[in-house]
């Protein structure tokens, strides 16, 4: 939590700190990123480049199951909130924008895998989806959200 003239600002959704390959698309410039952390509302990840302040990004996440088995890729719209120097590059905070329902409810599904992992059944009811096999919904992706 950070405090700004007495008021104290928490964050609108909880981060889960996650370490996993990104592909950044950005001025049509693909770079490949590590996540920080990741939220219903944003990501933080590292780039070997800086990113201007402001920009619009497409991010790509997939979940590693095992050897050769992945996910469908999770793809977010975002704008750069913040940038800074680190040891390994730039430490990128951003904020996701224009989510539409099906997006936005594989992304609970995705955080609800990295919160509880395949066998929490539970995580994929609680986001909205019941009978379903975990694994399955995410190697199928968003389109196969109903």
């Amino acid at each position: 939590m950070s405090t700004t003239q007495g008021f104290t600002k928490r964050r609108a959704h909880p981060r889960f700190a996650v370490d996993m390959d990104a592909h950044v698309l950005v001025d049509g410039q693909s770079l490949s990123a590590r996540t920080r952390d990741l939220s219903r509302g944003g990501i933080c990840f590292i780039l070997p480049v800086s990113m201007k302040v402001g920009s619009n990004f497409t991010v790509q996440l997939s979940l590693v199951f095992g050897e050769n088995a992945f996910s469908e890729p999770l793809v977010l719209v975002g704008k750069i909130i913040w940038s800074t120097k680190v040891e390994d590059g730039f430490q990128i905070g951003a904020a996701f924008v224009s989510l539409d329902d099906e997006v936005r409810q594989y992304l609970n599904m995705f955080l609800n895998f990295l919160e509880n992992g395949l066998d929490g059944a539970e995580a994929f009811e609680s986001a909205g989806v019941e009978g379903a096999d975990d694994a399955d919904i995410l190697a199928r992706g968003p389109d196969w959200v109903e």
